[in-house]
């Protein structure tokens, strides 16, 4: 993902919090920052094996949601489609 891409999210993110937390956690090897191929001027976040391996905890915290938050934004087919290793990426990157 872009930063901008972070940016413009839902969640709204502080750019100075963002900018901290991306920071962060390429220095924790969870994610790597690489030039945009597109404008070198840009970076793009990309998630490292390390990172990777914190999909099973991150679909935890989804199926709580789920379960217990009616107000969750992931989609119910969305998810058994995830749990069964079968839903696309959400930005229809593969």
């Amino acid at each position: 993902m872009r930063y901008s891409d972070f940016v413009s999210s839902e969640e709204g993110i502080a750019t100075n919090v963002l900018a901290n937390r991306l920071e962060h956690l390429v220095n924790k090897e969870i994610l790597e920052k690489t030039p945009d191929p597109d404008d070198a001027r840009k970076s793009i976040y990309l998630l490292t094996s390390k990172g990777k391996d914190l999909a099973p905890v991150f679909l935890a915290m989804v199926q709580w949601s789920q379960k217990w938050d009616d107000k969750t934004l992931v989609p119910q087919d969305y998810l058994a489609n995830l749990v069964a290793g079968s839903a696309p990426n959400p930005q229809g990157e593969a």
